[in-house]
């Protein structure tokens, strides 16, 4: 799957423009996460990733990407989600894990609980998590066409 850089970087500046440091760093680590979920890594999925990467550290005016560290931890997704300031930056940390799971159209039941624990530590209402997802999917049925 090739996402439209563009049109992933506008869909996610929809959402939520500009980040600290450490809120793109929080963000990429949740997603990495996400990509963890189901404990299946493919080629398509490190390319979202690094297309995420790209986009969420521009955000933040980060010159360099830092080197991401080992595997996260999924008990550090509270942690992880209070480096998140504002409502922004935390829906737009759960639409990046959002479309990395999706990437491939299906929702295991790993990832899918993920989605479900990562609104709660996020502090994101279930119909707003709802309305993230599906967009997050509709960019992902774009990058299939």
């Amino acid at each position: 799957m090739i996402f439209d850089n563009a049109q992933l970087r506008t869909g996610l500046r929809a959402i939520h423009a500009q980040l600290a440091p450490a809120e793109a760093v929080a963000i990429f680590d949740l997603a990495r996460l996400g990509a963890a979920a189901d404990r299946r890594t493919d080629i398509s999925e490190m390319g979202i990733l690094l297309g995420l990467a790209s986009i969420v550290y521009e955000m933040a005016a980060m010159a360099n990407m830092p080197v991401p560290g080992g595997a996260i931890d999924p008990n550090r997704l509270p942690s992880l989600g209070t480096q998140l300031a504002s409502p922004g930056a935390r829906e737009l940390a759960f639409a990046c894990v959002f479309l990395v799971m999706i990437h491939d159209r299906e929702l295991t039941t790993e990832e899918a609980k993920l989605a479900g624990r990562l609104s709660e530590a996020l502090a994101i209402a279930p119909a707003r998590a709802n309305r993230l997802a599906l967009d997050m999917e509709s960019l992902a049925r774009a990058a299939q066409r």
